[in-house]
């Protein structure tokens, strides 16, 4: 009841009342009526990214994969670059033991940015369930990220002008470059 009431007190239509609601009725699981909101959050807000995938979360709480690949694919046509409209299909097919889709959707993350350390990390998880221990480890391995504060180990090769080794005297600096969101921007000239 208390949902309801806050449900109430916001825009009947907002987005957050009908995930309210969705969520209200499927505490109670009342199944129909939570997919319902479900839907109607996707047609009245499934333009705004944070929405793409609302329908397709609900299918995914209910364990029904087929429905949520369904969904996905569809959300997909309409945003074709979404990487996390992607991330999801992957587990759907996973889900439904799809192994070679959910590799081949995995490939076309890693080819757009083959840092994505979420798709290394479903690569080695898939490489793991075929028994290709070396290979999953090679691909968890992709995954690190480093925090700020923590060691890292870098190998820099000096060379002049001429493509041969340099030898003297050098200054090297290294910062983290998220600070400078934080500072807003660089007060460093680059140093060439």
């Amino acid at each position: 009841a208390q949902m309801i009431a806050k449900a109430v007190e916001l825009s009947q239509n907002s987005a957050e009342s009908l995930i309210v609601q969705a969520g209200y009725y499927f505490g109670l699981q009342k199944w129909v009526e939570a997919e319902n909101f479900a839907r109607k959050i996707q047609s009245l807000y499934g333009s705004e990214e944070k929405y793409w995938t609302s329908l397709a979360d609900f299918f995914i709480l209910r364990n029904e994969w087929e429905k949520d690949r369904v969904e996905l694919e569809r959300v997909l046509q309409e945003h074709k670059g979404a990487v996390v409209l992607r991330r999801k299909l992957v587990e759907a097919y996973l889900a439904l033991q799809n192994e070679t889709k959910a590799e081949e959707i995995n490939e076309v993350i890693l080819k757009q940015n083959p840092r994505d350390a979420l798709a290394h990390l479903a690569k080695g998880r898939m490489l793991l369930a075929k028994g290709q221990l070396n290979n999953a480890l090679l691909e968890l391995n992709q995954t690190k990220e480093y925090q700020p504060g923590s060691q890292a180990t870098v190998r820099v090769k000096l060379t002049g002008l001429d493509g041969k080794p340099f030898v003297g005297s050098t200054v090297l600096t290294v910062y983290d470059r998220s600070v400078e969101y934080i500072s807003g921007g660089s007060n460093v000239p680059e140093i060439k």
